[in-house]
């Protein structure tokens, strides 16, 4: 490759701390704000930092197409570190001044949004040159993983020292990043080509917006007067994304969709029902258990991949992940919490076979593969989401004459509503299943198509 490279190649643990926080750019800031948020029982606020962070995030990876086709990841990677960076010091100053803690939250989420679509081609590159680079990231796991536990343990008791961690930790990242400048790697290029700009995907972006806007804050603080607008926004998304894209979708786009909308479901709900019920041990082992199961894959995919037959692993971990969800109905914190870790682990699994896949798809520009399946990912998230509250509120006016939502924004537990919500569990599990017997049954007859050809 041509072009100047970095003056000094990085090392491996500073490479582990962009590892980290390549794994960790979603659900840190998600775990940092959800022990953040002050919680206002029938106020329905839209800016809470949670709502933020969470829906500016998945909206600006939405987005980032428009500007142009990506020349230069690392470019794009800097600049959104900064963003954040600047958005972890406002939040340092919020006790002085509570809207900097929304101002916080809103460059966090808008910064972080693509830190793991746009490291993977400087990370791949970086493997390439020095494949002892590619041991940096079980050591980034390990720290995404203590630091993930350490915000979940210690936010209540000592949140400030948890801000002032977490400020830390992305300015080490910046630091990291900035001293090590792997421009090179792209031939200094700028980080759009403008004359390849699709502004289509501001209209994705915008769509997102309003559905996790209009979903976050009907969880938040159960007022449902607007909850049909998500649906709605997420019907003309799939519409337009349908007119837009006419190839044939292949079947690890589909497992893309699936992967993304049973590791949502499984955070989600386990969120929802144990905050509910007022079991607060296992809501503070589920985002544990959700972090734990990272650690599956890489410990395990390679040797399953000895055991299966070939292409038939997925799919078994496909149906497996779906089955185990109904487990989550019992109400044991040990089953809850093994359920949730297996099957986090399962759909990982999937979810690198389909990584490695779009990173092999001819169709796209090569440094947009790892942006096209995590956009895939998050829009599967999305439709899980949409698809559990509807069930949820349909449950409540149909079965239980009540809003089921309003137990979990009062911060009021109530052990009444665990029979609709573990329906609500049965239904989306159901549709998970019968997903996955879909994707399996899909990949067969296409299978026996090119056989018969």
């Amino acid at each position: 490759m041509s072009g100047r490279t970095s003056a000094k190649p990085i090392s491996r643990l500073p490479l582990a701390v962009l590892c980290s926080l390549s794994d960790g750019h979603m659900l840190l800031p998600y775990l940092l704000f959800s022990g953040l948020a002050i919680k206002q029982p029938g106020n329905a606020d839209f800016f809470v930092p949670i709502v933020i962070a969470y829906t500016v995030q998945r909206a600006c990876l939405m987005a980032l197409r428009g500007f142009g086709e990506i020349t230069n990841p690392y470019r794009i990677l800097r600049g959104g570190l900064f963003v954040a960076f600047a958005g972890a010091l406002l939040l340092l100053f919020s006790p002085l001044l509570m809207p900097l803690q929304s101002v916080g939250a809103l460059l966090i989420g808008a910064g972080l949004s693509c830190f793991g679509a746009m490291f993977r081609p400087m990370f791949d590159l970086l493997a390439a040159r020095d494949p002892a680079c590619r041991k940096s990231s079980m050591p980034g796991m390990l720290l995404y993983t203590l630091l993930s536990v350490a915000i979940v343990a210690l936010t209540e008791s000592v949140s400030m020292a948890i801000q002032a961690v977490f400020f830390v930790y992305l300015l080490c990242a910046l630091i990291i990043l900035c001293r090590f400048d792997q421009n090179g790697l792209f031939e200094n290029r700028p980080a759009f080509d403008t004359a390849k700009r699709k502004p289509v995907f501001f209209l994705f972006g915008g769509l997102y917006l309003m559905c996790l806007l209009v979903l976050r804050q009907y969880k938040q603080s159960g007022v449902s007067v607007l909850f049909w607008l998500a649906p709605l926004a997420l019907f003309f998304t799939f519409l337009l994304e349908a007119f837009r894209d006419r190839a044939k979708y292949e079947v690890f786009v589909f497992r893309t969709y699936w992967a993304g909308a049973v590791k949502c479901f499984l955070l989600l709900f386990n969120l929802l029902y144990h905050s509910s019920v007022g079991n607060t041990t296992m809501v503070l082992f589920t985002n544990i258990a959700v972090v734990l199961g990272g650690f599956i894959p890489a410990l395990l995919a390679k040797p399953l991949k000895k055991l299966f037959r070939e292409g038939t692993l997925y799919n078994s971990c496909m149906m497996l992940a779906s089955a185990l969800c109904f487990l989550l109905i019992v109400p044991s914190n040990i089953l809850n919490f093994l359920t949730i870790l297996l099957c986090e682990g399962l759909a990982g699994i999937v979810s690198s076979d389909n990584t490695a896949a779009y990173m092999k798809d001819e169709r796209h520009v090569p440094l947009e593969r790892p942006l096209i399946r995590e956009r895939i990912n998050t829009a599967g998230g999305v439709v899980s989401q949409v698809v559990l509250l509807c069930v949820v509120y349909l449950l409540g006016e149909f079965a239980a004459h009540r809003d089921l939502m309003l137990v979990n924004a009062s911060a009021v537990p109530d052990a009444s509503v665990a029979p609709a919500l573990r329906a609500a569990c049965l239904i989306c599990t159901g549709l998970l299943l019968l997903t996955a017997v879909l994707i399996v049954c899909t990949q067969k007859r296409r299978e026996q198509r090119t056989a018969d050809k």
